[in-house]
């Protein structure tokens, strides 16, 4: 036992006690011996005999008791060791053994990649089922993708919902067919108790020595391209340096959105929305537009997802309904009264100061009633229609009504028309541009229509742009046009214009 302490501890007095004991075992026997070789022993040496004999038991026991003491530290110390490298959650390797596993790779110099990922819809489930929900999900998944692995790779859990794989599948052949087998893996539905849910990921990935050569750049790189991939509607995609040009970007106009706010660089464009039927117009769809000082435009489509990326797009929000409040004043003093479309990103739906504002917005503005709409996108609602139908019912409660924008490009099922509370779909132009010419979209087309309709929901096409599009949409029913065929989005006053001709132009045309 002594030497066992010895080998689990460098204290050089068990080592010491080690030779005390030897030496008194040897002593021991040396004494016994003596002692049998006589014919008779004496009271003393009988005495001393038991008493070396106690005292051997104990130091016995006191070494026993010292091994068990040892032995359980020893343990902690493994079990804190382990735990200092592993994540608690789903005992998967954490981020600190992950970069040290990086480290040790690069020294070896054989090339390896590295896969970052994190999980699209978490957040959405983690919200909606509760966190008991969100962490069984975070389990199974680590579970689930480690079986695919093989060799010397390694899965990590490097964050909340994210994860790294390190794999020696440096060629991009091979690191796309890893991908397909974890992506193949994802495909079968979760089992978080009551719930089934289907998730996904997306991949980044980054190769040593091709893409950097230290263990943060390669998760930066890895970390770039997964972006790039969710951007761009991609399972994956490989770092390379255009990326990073495109990261620069993103960065410059990430730390430009509040100055622009404060610099009232961003201006609203209204675009009329059209009575398919009297061609008069019937509401507008505010649309946010940005000329830097240099006098650039930058488009709402980059500088949005980078907004919403860098949790700026509610102050962007806020700034819209400041501005759309100031317009509705100056629509109403000439005589317009026609309700404003307002486009809501997914984080807007996450913060409780959107019903404020609102609230605060009629409160201050009775007259308001019924001239506010809010859009959120198909999309949107596919991933969060568990949560959105309280808030959804709160908002309506105030007179807003809720248009269910680009409609059609979401892969969402019929159960979303009929749970979803709103008033209005937008058909997405993607399916105008040739409906009146493909018959498979003419079908999808006069099918929502009917199926909106049905539901009673009234119903607005996007994009129109030809004359051909417009009578097929009036022969099927749609309610409300909006393209470049009748107007483009324009300015406030240009807007005004424009509705007063129009309108004056249509009655015209209807009186003669």
């Amino acid at each position: 036992m002594t030497k066992s302490i010895c080998s689990k501890t460098d204290v050089p007095g068990w080592i010491v006690l080690l030779i005390l004991i030897t030496g008194f075992i040897f002593a021991y026997a040396a004494f016994l011996h003596e002692i049998i070789n006589k014919p008779v022993a004496s009271l003393l040496e009988t005495g001393l005999a038991l008493l070396l004999f106690g005292g051997s038991v104990f130091v016995v026991l006191v070494i026993k008791w010292s091994n068990d003491s040892i032995n359980e530290l020893h343990k902690v110390a493994e079990r804190e060791k382990h735990n200092a490298v592993h994540d608690s959650l789903t005992g998967l390797p954490n981020r600190k053994f992950c970069f040290e596993q990086i480290d040790d790779r690069i020294q070896e110099g054989a090339p390896f990649s590295v896969i970052l990922f994190d999980v699209v819809n978490f957040k959405q489930i983690n919200d909606a089922m509760g966190h008991f929900s969100g962490d069984l999900l975070l389990i199974q998944i680590g579970q689930r993708l480690q079986t695919e692995l093989t060799g010397d790779d390694e899965i990590f859990r490097v964050g909340g919902d994210e994860f790294v794989i390190l794999t020696s599948c440096a060629e991009h052949s091979a690191g796309s067919n890893l991908v397909g087998r974890l992506d193949n893996a994802m495909s079968q539905r979760f089992n978080l108790g009551e719930f089934q849910v289907s998730s996904r990921v997306v991949f980044g990935i980054s190769t040593f020595p091709f893409d950097a050569d230290s263990n943060d750049l390669l998760i930066k790189c890895a970390d770039i391209a997964m972006y790039h991939a969710k951007r761009n509607g991609h399972l994956m995609a490989f770092y390379n340096e255009d990326m990073n040009v495109g990261a620069k970007y993103q960065l410059e106009i990430s730390s430009r959105i509040q100055c622009a706010l404060e610099k009232e660089e961003f201006q609203l464009y209204y675009q009329p929305l059209i009575d398919a039927h009297t061609n008069l117009a019937v509401g507008f769809e505010a649309v946010i537009r940005w000329r830097d000082g240099n006098g650039k435009n930058i488009s709402p489509n980059d500088f949005i997802p980078i907004a919403e990326r860098s949790n700026q797009v509610h102050n962007i929000t806020m700034w819209v309904l400041d501005q759309v409040e100031r317009d509705l004043l100056s629509l109403i003093e000439q005589g317009i009264r026609l309700p404003v479309h307002v486009n809501l990103s997914a984080k807007d739906l996450s913060s409780n100061l959107l019903f404020a504002r609102l609230d605060r917005m009629l409160s201050e503005n009775p007259n308001f009633a019924n001239l506010i709409s809010l859009e959120i996108t198909e999309t949107m609602a596919i991933d969060r229609v568990l949560e959105l139908n309280p808030l959804i019912n709160q908002i309506k409660g105030l007179g807003i009504k809720i248009s269910l924008d680009d409609f059609g490009t979401g892969y969402s099922s019929l159960s979303l028309l009929r749970d979803l509370p709103v008033d209005q779909i937008k058909i997405d132009r993607s399916f105008l541009s040739t409906a009146s010419k493909t018959e498979g979209t003419r079908s999808i087309v006069e099918n929502t229509i009917a199926l909106a309709h049905g539901l009673g929901y009234s119903v607005v096409a996007e994009g129109v742009q030809d004359m051909d599009t417009l009578h097929f949409l009036r022969s099927r029913g749609c309610d409300i046009i909006q393209g470049y065929l009748f107007c483009p989005a324009l300015p406030l006053n240009e807007v005004i214009s424009w509705v007063n001709n129009h309108d004056e132009e249509q009655h015209r045309i209807r009186r003669a």
